[in-house]
């Protein structure tokens, strides 16, 4: 049985270590009108190796934004398009050779082990796990109805804008 344990807390490392290579940390600076002691921060992912980052709309806020990658560099971001009414926003940044984030070929099963990243509390590059739990739909603000996918994994302030990936390291 250890060996089994072994071998399965390898796969996991080895699937961290894939998806850490996409995770970035969004540092919001805050804009005209926000208090000024106020920095957030949340996660995002390299969505195409030219510099394209995919996040939450809610994360990069009304200030300027910068962008973190895994190695430590740092970049200024210029926002490509964002769309509030689903929460989801497309960043530029001033870089090349990045390693994207697949997609999943395929839907995930009710029950599909899954794994979301991110940065909660300023931990950096945490994971966390749980299953999809169900399949739903939800009406946006704007009154739109979009399908959405449920799960229990642990999430807290900071990993917003993070990847929920399966076993493959694959967006779902």
């Amino acid at each position: 049985m250890s060996n089994l344990n072994g071998i399965f807390t390898d796969e996991m490392d080895a699937l961290a270590q894939q998806v850490l290579t996409s995770l970035v940390v969004m540092q919001q600076q805050p804009g005209r009108g926000l208090r000024r002691f106020f920095a957030g921060a949340g996660a995002g992912i390299i969505w195409e190796e030219d510099g394209l980052v995919l996040t939450n709309n809610h994360v990069i806020g009304r200030g300027s934004v910068t962008v973190i990658l895994n190695d430590g560099r740092s970049f200024p971001a210029k926002t490509i398009a964002r769309e509030a009414d689903i929460d989801l926003a497309l960043l530029e940044i001033p870089a090349g050779g990045l390693r994207p984030l697949r997609p999943a070929a395929d839907k995930p099963r009710i029950g599909a082990l899954v794994f979301a990243f991110g940065h909660p509390f300023g931990r950096r590059n945490t994971v966390t796990r749980g299953i999809v739990s169900a399949f739903a739909k939800a009406r946006t603000r704007g009154g739109r109805e979009i399908p959405i996918l449920r799960t229990d994994v642990p999430l807290n302030p900071g990993n917003s804008g993070g990847p929920l990936v399966n076993v493959l390291g694959e967006l779902v």
